[in-house]
């Protein structure tokens, strides 16, 4: 199992700096595809990568007109070690939510142990923002979203620990398996679904949590009976 962090370029790692020609300080700019702008953003990205075993997918707009292989040698060039493992891509779905993107990796690439999210837009599903470190365009990532992003992998490897510990739940009474739990809510969707209502059985073999469940049941649930 491998831990993801999908990562964004601009205003993340490609932040606005000040073109100075002669005494004239001109209006900040982004670099093009040729070069990154923010050295030390991809230098603190290293060191979490490092740290806590994390292999980046890019999640940015820049993957739509650049090929993986020269965008990695790109952030390999301009900082990011060569260490860190850049394994892919999310896929491309025009006037969706990025978080939409993110969502169809993960369901297409189940066997991660943990994700998380560096970007400085907020466009992303409830559920994946408690993964989201958003940061300030034009600073880019900071020591301080560093600090935030140790904070927050803490926070989620204590909480998944505290899940983990608990191999059953009690329902009403009586104990039951997580996989068992996920067939009783399957269950009720199935008892009440519109006919040819698709059921997301995916995005409940992805489940690693109780809650997890609890916010796709309820999720469909609802659409079903809006419908």
């Amino acid at each position: 199992m491998i831990n993801l962090l999908f990562l964004d370029i601009d205003g993340v790692i490609n932040t606005p700096i000040p073109q100075i020609k002669g005494d004239t300080i001109t209006k900040p700019t982004l670099f093009n595809y040729d070069g990154i702008a923010n050295r030390q953003a991809l230098l603190l990205i290293s060191y979490l990568c490092a740290k806590y075993n994390l292999s980046i997918v890019i999640s940015s707009s820049w993957r739509k007109y650049v090929e993986l292989s020269s965008l990695s040698k790109l952030l390999y060039k301009n900082g990011l070690h060569v260490s860190v493992p850049i394994i892919g891509k999310t896929p491309v779905y025009d006037y969706e939510k990025r978080g939409v993107e993110i969502r169809e990796y993960l369901l297409e690439n189940p066997k991660y142990n943990e994700y998380y999210i560096i970007d400085d837009d907020g466009d992303f599903l409830d559920d994946q923002k408690d993964h989201l470190i958003q940061t300030n365009c034009y600073n880019g990532f900071t020591f301080s979203d560093y600090m935030e992003f140790e904070n927050l992998i803490k926070q989620i490897r204590r909480t998944k620990k505290m899940e983990n510990s608990r191999s059953v739940l009690t329902v009403e009474g009586s104990k039951t398996t997580l996989e068992q739990y996920i067939k009783d809510k399957i269950k009720i969707l199935e008892d009440f679904r519109i006919p040819d209502e698709d059921i997301p059985m995916e995005k409940f073999r992805c489940c690693r949590t109780f809650s997890e469940v609890e916010h796709i049941f309820i999720s469909t649930r609802d659409q079903q009976f809006s419908k």
